[in-house]
């Protein structure tokens, strides 16, 4: 089976901010995570913690109009979540897992870097395992 790594949505637009401006530390060290993080993901792809079902019912709404959003229609009504923390308190990226039989290829769809701050403001959409 074949993995592809691809960033989408806000990530997508986040991860280009952080690149063009890497004026800071804590920028550069998020970037060098995300690039660890991507890498160990695309060989297993659960390495990131499991955002709890219930976190994700109590969000869907929120889930469903951030992808309708972004025109991915197809992920609105996902149930499988993950996060890995891209800083020590305050960054983080979040991603789902498709795979398309037919091509036998597993995708693992970035959709959301974001600090901490910005995440409680949006609710407990984010909360991991705890």
């Amino acid at each position: 089976m074949r993995t592809i790594f691809k960033l989408i949505c806000q990530a997508e637009e986040k991860h280009k901010e952080l690149t063009e401006n890497q004026s800071d530390k804590e920028t550069r060290i998020i970037l060098k995570k995300f690039d660890l993080y991507k890498e160990r993901i695309k060989e297993d792809f659960t390495h990131g913690e499991i955002i709890r079902k219930i976190n994700i019912d109590k969000n869907q709404a929120l889930l469903n109009s951030f992808f309708h959003k972004y025109n991915h229609l197809d992920l609105m009504n996902r149930k499988n979540f993950f996060c890995c923390d891209l800083t020590r308190t305050n960054w983080r990226m979040i991603y789902t897992l498709v795979r398309d039989q037919p091509s036998d290829t597993q995708y693992i769809l970035c959709f959301m870097i974001v600090d901490h701050k910005t995440v409680k403001n949006r609710q407990t959409l984010f909360n991991s395992g705890s």
